[in-house]
C-alpha cells in the first residue's frame, strides 16, 4: 500500500464515522424502509470502490473472514482487523459482528475509531519508511511559497505529504508543534535553519507533547 492510498482509506473511514455518529442513521440489521445504515452497507455510501474485489465477494457475507488483505477493500480490512482484537470469535466478519444480540450504536462507532486508529499506524509507518520521502537535497527558507518555489520547513512538510497548496499548518502536524517549528524556521539564520531537515519526516502524525503543549498555550500568550 502507498501513502496516497492509506491517506484515501482514513477519510473513507472517517467519513463513515461522520455519518455512523448519530444513532438515528444506524441500522443493527437492513432496514427495509431505509431509513437506517448498516455498518457493511456504510461502505458503499461513502463511496469505497468494490468493483474489484467482486471475485472475492461471498452471497452471504461480501466480507468474508477468510479473505485475506487484497481480497477487500482497505476500509474493510482495517475494520476488520479491529473487530479481530476485540472479538475473534467472529472470524472478522463485520456483518455477523454487527448483528449479534445486544450490539449497540456506542459499540459500533468505538469499532470505527478502533479502524482509523489502526489506519493512522499504518500511515505513520509508511511516510517514515517511504524512500520518496528524500530530504538530502533540501534548502530550507526563511519564506514558504503556496505553489512551492520556496520552501520553509512547515511548507515542505505539506508538500511531501502531497498537498497541492502547501501550507505551513497541515492537518497532520499538531498545531502547537507546527507553531514551535515555524518560529524556529522564520528565527533562525540561514545556516541554523537546515538544521531542520533533518527532522522534517519526524514532525507529522507525531501527536502533542507537553513541551509544545506549553509553548502554544503558556508562553505565547504571554509574549
Amino acid at each position: 500500500m502507498g501513502y496516497q492510498e492509506i491517506q484515501t482509506t482514513i477519510y473513507k473511514l472517517m467519513n463513515i464515522r461522520e455519518l455512523l455518529l448519530y444513532p438515528e442513521n444506524w441500522s443493527q440489521d437492513i432496514d427495509p424502509e431505509g431509513n437506517g445504515i448498516t455498518l457493511c452497507g456504510a461502505f458503499a455510501f461513502v463511496g469505497v470502490d468494490t468493483t474489484e474485489y467482486q471475485q472475492y465477494a461471498d452471497q452471504d457475507d461480501p466480507y468474508a473472514g477468510g479473505l485475506a488483505r487484497g481480497q477487500v477493500p482497505e476500509p474493510v480490512w482495517f475494520m476488520r482487523q479491529a473487530i479481530n482484537k476485540i472479538a475473534p470469535e467472529f472470524g472478522g466478519r463485520i456483518y455477523e459482528w454487527t448483528k449479534a444480540e445486544g450490539r449497540t450504536h456506542e459499540e459500533v462507532v468505538e469499532i470505527i475509531d478502533s479502524s482509523i486508529m489502526l489506519a493512522k499506524v499504518e500511515r505513520y509507518r509508511l511516510f517514515r519508511s517511504d524512500a520518496r520521502f528524500d530530504t538530502s537535497d533540501l534548502i530550507l527558507d526563511r519564506w514558504g511559497e503556496r505553489d512551492g518555489s520556496r520552501l520553509c520547513a512547515m511548507s515542505s512538510v505539506s508538500k511531501l505529504l502531497g498537498y497541492e497548496t502547501l501550507t505551513d499548518m497541515p492537518w497532520e502536524v499538531d498545531p502547537a508543534l507546527a507553531a514551535l517549528v515555524n518560529l524556529l524556521n522564520d528565527r533562525g539564520t540561514d545556516e541554523s535553519r537546515q538544521m531542520l531537515v533533518s527532522r522534517i519526516t519526524s514532525i507529522p502524525f507525531s501527536g502533542r507533547t507537553n513541551v509544545t503543549f506549553l509553548i502554544s498555550r503558556v508562553v505565547f500568550p504571554n509574549v
